[in-house]
């Protein structure tokens, strides 16, 4: 088996890139995990691994909002009805992507040591991903 390097380099050069939006507040923590993901195939890096775990526990948890293009799709009630949900949720991604962004451009940028602490469950968890759920099977 052989791998193109360039690729690899390509793949891992636009996680940095993305992790960087996510702390510069250009990117939502929602829609940049999910791109991130996308990318962790093609740059040859486990997603189970820290801190890339946290971008999957974030999708994994936020997998019904809809973000970018996918908002097109909705109703403009339906949005305003959501909103207050979504934005929840989007705070307790940042509250957990930050680190985790901070983390992977020093992973990628050589430092591949990743021992930073991670905050806790938030109490408020449970209400978010209830609203979540419900947005999920109410459109």
């Amino acid at each position: 088996m052989s791998y193109d390097l360039a690729h690899i380099e390509q793949c891992r050069a636009e996680i940095a890139v993305t992790a960087q939006q996510m702390l510069d507040g250009k990117c939502s923590y929602i829609e940049g995990s999910r791109k991130i993901l996308l990318k962790l195939r093609g740059a040859r890096i486990d997603c189970y691994m820290k801190p890339f775990i946290i971008f999957t526990a974030i999708d994994s948890e936020t997998g019904a909002i809809p973000v970018g293009t996918q908002l097109g799709y909705w109703a403009d009630d339906a949005i305003a009805r959501f909103r207050a949900d979504w934005d929840a949720a989007e705070a307790w991604a940042k509250n957990y992507g930050e680190t985790a962004c901070r983390e992977t451009i020093l992973w990628i940028e050589g430092n591949q040591s990743t021992s930073a602490d991670y905050p806790e469950q938030t109490p408020e968890w449970p209400a978010v991903r209830q609203a979540v759920d419900s947005a999920a099977t109410s459109n």
